[in-house]
């Protein structure tokens, strides 16, 4: 059995869509599509029909699934297992973060995994929210970095550090390098990163009990996007401070903090997988390199 092409058929059962399955997957969708064709004739059955919106499992394919995430645990947990046997850790351990702290976090994370764990492979995603939530519950990451402390039955969560939250205004605004009060923001187009499958964001969800109405009028799913549509004169983008160091630099934009803001670093790891040695240690070094970027605060 091609383990991988029975992860890719239970992908595409739960996105309903070979399209939106080999996104989640970072696949080309016509390789997809040839493994999903080469494990129905290895098993001489079908397993999709397509129908207007998609795909869906023929009865064969619903017998499989029902099967598939038994069938992948136990192998994920013999490779985990068998790499186990060796002195120091091993194996393949799944990271996500949003794209904001990616480009920050993931460079030192794997100087450091490098350093202290030779035989330790890492495979470093980039997400929003709701994204590394569904690829954490389907069993595609082993941690994620999120940005709150929602855990469930499956997820264990914990809170490492704060991340501040930064206003990228137009050179010419009268803001101070400090914004005290939301209230400062009323008025302004804003431009937020999203982090709900309703296209909800963190930022709303920061200020809903303030009361207050605040015109979003973009959301999107990262740091660069927002940082263009302001440089276009379009809005003012909220964002972590990870995302805003670019900014920085840029004469068009001027960087103010959002001081009653403050967005949580929160890491969070299948339950099933949390006491595993090489998940734990990729844990401990995660949580240094948060720690260590606190000091982004700081700059």
């Amino acid at each position: 059995m091609d383990f991988r092409k029975l992860s890719y058929f239970q992908a595409v059962v739960e996105a309903g869509s070979l399209h939106r399955a080999a996104e989640a997957m970072r696949v080309a969708q016509p390789a997809l599509s040839k493994s999903i064709q080469s494990l129905e004739a290895a098993l001489g059955v079908q397993l999709l029909v397509r129908h207007s919106r998609g795909v869906a499992p023929t009865e064969a394919g619903r017998s499989l699934y029902r099967h598939t995430g038994e069938i992948l645990a136990a192998w994920r947990a013999a490779v985990a297992e068998v790499n186990e046997t060796a002195e120091e850790p091993g194996g393949t351990i799944a990271v996500g973060a949003p794209p904001s702290l990616a480009q920050y976090l993931f460079g030192g994370l794997a100087n450091e995994i490098a350093r202290l764990y030779p035989r330790l492979r890492l495979e470093l995603c980039e997400g929003i929210g709701h994204q590394l939530w569904s690829e954490l519950l389907s069993e595609r990451l082993d941690i994620a970095v999120i940005g709150n402390m929602e855990g469930s039955d499956s997820i264990i969560t914990e809170l490492v550090t704060h991340e501040d939250v930064m206003l990228i205004a137009p050179a010419e605004a009268a803001l101070p390098e400090v914004v005290e009060s939301v209230e400062a923001l009323v008025g302004l187009p804003l431009v937020v990163t999203t982090r709900a499958p309703t296209g909800g964001s963190w930022f709303e969800d920061a200020t809903r009990h303030s009361h207050l109405t605040f015109d979003v009028r973009y959301r999107v799913e990262g740091p660069h996007v927002a940082t263009d549509l302001v440089t276009r004169g379009l809005g003012y983008a909220v964002t972590p401070k990870s995302g805003a160091l670019p900014a920085r630099v840029d004469p068009r934009l001027r960087v103010c903090r959002l001081a009653p803001l403050k967005l949580p670093r929160v890491l969070a790891s299948r339950r099933e997988r949390y006491l595993h040695p090489s998940v734990a240690v990729t844990r401990d070094t995660l949580r240094r390199e948060l720690r260590r970027l606190e000091a982004l605060n700081d700059v």
